[in-house]
């Protein structure tokens, strides 16, 4: 059986919470309540360490529980996105209606005039399946953590 290797990281603060996880080339980024300058430094600082041995990522974005972000939080994933542009393959985003999906549909617009693959979800089990779908191809046989 083929094996995947896994990280995670997790930072929370006050105000919200990230969890990371890494299956092979598959980058789950799961946040909740508000996404903070620091909280989005911390987990963006992360990530760039593994995107050190990385040669492309498949990057999967739950802001399902996100009620709210800090400006420099989304200027900082766009950063982030616009710097490892030629190596995402594409970027998931799970959101519920309001201000956070509208932050991401104004993000989704520049990443994609980037050269970026974006897909927005408003469904938590379709999110789900694609995510399944993008673990399975990194390791067909091995079995994944679900979400």
């Amino acid at each position: 059986m083929q094996s995947v290797e896994t990280k995670t990281f997790r930072f929370a603060d006050e105000r919200g919470e990230a969890e990371l996880r890494l299956d092979g080339s598959v980058l789950l980024v799961r946040s909740a309540r508000h996404i903070s300058a620091t909280h989005s430094e911390r987990v963006l600082a992360h990530m760039h360490g593994w995107m050190n041995a990385l040669p492309n990522v498949e990057v999967f974005v739950d802001f399902y529980g996100v009620k709210g972000y800090d400006t420099a939080a989304r200027l900082g994933a766009t950063a982030w996105c616009r710097k490892y542009r030629t190596r995402v393959e594409s970027v998931h985003f799970l959101t519920k209606p309001g201000i956070v999906a509208m932050g991401v549909a104004t993000a989704a617009m520049t990443l994609t005039i980037l050269g970026l693959r974006v897909e927005a979800h408003r469904s938590p089990n379709a999110f789900r399946e694609q995510h399944a779908m993008a673990c399975a191809r990194v390791a067909p046989t091995a079995a994944v953590a679900s979400l």
